[in-house]
């Protein structure tokens, strides 16, 4: 249904966004270091990374070998405000154009195409992305989001399955996973998966919120309240635990 489906998007939106709000504080140097140009990308003093990771190819260049948090940085533009969603295709299109097999840009413009609702290039960035680095799981959450998001959840749950199998501790997965298991209500493999979110990163509110709507669909009230009181403690600006948990007191008759 159309209700659904909103809700299905408001929910990867909110995995989206607070993924992306863990590197806020990245962003803040991305945005006031890193000088582009035509014929220049200095990414060294943007980019929290060990030496190791990272090889110099040519004056002015950093080549970043694992840098799937710079795909999730470049990305986040709409939390800090000041670069649009075009400047940051537009940089990262630079940085393919000087290194065409450079997966992290791929996936990262991937992500920034998805922002705009431009599916059908994320998914040709994210594919091409796995194509060039296919261990990478995070690459495999990000394009099945991108699935999910375009109405395609078979190959949504083929990606996210992909990428557990790449990496059993990807709790990104698992969560992603859920959520589409939730919205096809499959509420128990939904709930399984939520709580290996949990139990693999235990500080992310978000799990602990989508949980608890599985929890209020199986008509467990009172532990969908613990589980949204937990989201809050963790994170008081979680709006979506507030209002679940505020339904749920509504249909328990506490009114205070």
């Amino acid at each position: 249904s159309t209700d659904m489906k909103r809700q299905r998007d408001e929910a990867f939106d909110a995995y989206d966004m607070d993924a992306f709000l863990r590197w806020e504080k990245a962003l803040n140097d991305y945005y006031f270091r890193l000088r582009l140009a035509v014929d220049s990308i200095t990414l060294a003093e943007a980019l929290p990374v060990p030496a190791a990771e990272c090889r110099w190819k040519g004056p002015g260049w950093l080549k970043v070998i694992r840098s799937r948090r710079l795909g999730e940085r470049k990305c986040c533009e709409e939390i800090l405000g000041g670069i649009s969603g075009e400047r940051v295709v537009w940089d990262l299109t630079k940085i393919i154009d000087y290194d065409p097999n450079t997966a992290f840009a791929y996936d990262a413009r991937g992500i920034a195409y998805a922002e705009q609702g431009r599916f059908d290039l994320a998914l040709a960035d994210f594919t091409q992305a796995i194509t060039l680095s296919p261990k990478q799981a995070g690459i495999y959450v990000n394009r099945g989001i991108a699935y999910a998001k375009s109405g395609n959840e078979e190959l949504a749950m083929q990606d996210f399955n992909a990428a557990i199998a790449i990496d059993p501790f990807i709790a990104e997965g698992y969560s992603a996973r859920g959520l589409d298991h939730f919205f096809r209500g499959e509420l128990k493999d939904a709930l399984s998966d939520f709580g290996r979110a949990i139990t693999i990163d235990p500080i992310q509110s978000r799990f602990y919120t989508n949980r608890g709507n599985v929890y209020d669909e199986l008509g467990e009230k009172d532990l969908a309240i613990v589980d949204y009181t937990t989201a809050i403690f963790m994170n008081r600006k979680d709006a979506c635990a507030h209002a679940n948990r505020g339904f749920v007191f509504y249909e328990k008759g506490r009114f205070r």
